[in-house]
């Protein structure tokens, strides 16, 4: 059928007639509005106004997406669940994109679980930092940094301000909560120990 008039799209099988948007693809097909944001088409995928993929790779496309998006959730739940345990509050963590905290839980291997964590500001920018048996992370921002607890010393609380040297490399995260503060130097702590050999 011509442009002008009533199409198949080529991906989910909706009729898609004038004037609803419509995106022409490989093999001379098309596909619907909805599908075109579902595959997140980027402008390299794109060639004088035609989508430069099958429709077999579309729908590859957001089975990805989609799979991506079920792993984010995945992941992002376990941190919460883990946070939740440690005491951070469901206020604090929901500061915290999904993807952050998915970011977290793809850092940690294994059995590895989140042992502490706290809830402050770093450089002046909302932060979790939290432990696991093998090391410490501190999400600020858009960046997760790792710091391994052999690596970790003078390690000390004051208040509800957490100060500790990586590599003679000093940081410091102000807590919003003295006890918790409190609770992860005293954790971390008793893991730095099993690295004093």
């Amino acid at each position: 059928m011509s442009i002008l008039g009533t199409q198949t799209c080529a991906v989910c099988g909706k009729q898609i007639t004038p004037p609803h948007s419509r995106y022409r693809i490989e093999n001379d097909e098309v596909i619907c509005n909805s599908c075109y944001k579902e595959a997140q088409i980027q402008p390299g995928q794109m060639h004088f106004g035609k989508i430069k993929m099958t429709s077999g790779q579309i729908k590859k496309q957001i089975r990805d997406i989609d799979k991506q998006a079920k792993l984010v959730e995945r992941k992002a739940s376990s941190i919460e669940i883990q946070l939740s345990a440690t005491g951070v509050s469901a206020a604090a963590v929901s500061k915290v994109s999904k993807e952050q905290l998915a970011a977290v839980g793809l850092s940690i291997r294994g059995s590895e679980r989140i042992i502490t964590a706290l809830f402050g500001t770093f450089e002046g920018s909302e932060c979790l930092l939290m432990a696991t048996h093998k090391k410490i992370m501190l999400l600020s921002e858009e960046t997760l940094t790792t710091y391994d607890l052999p690596s970790v010393s003078k390690l000390v609380v004051h208040d509800a301000v957490v100060d500790f040297k990586f590599n003679a490399i000093p940081v410091t995260v102000h807590g919003d909560d003295t006890a918790l503060a409190q609770k992860f130097v005293a954790t971390v702590q008793e893991e730095l120990v099993k690295y004093q050999v």
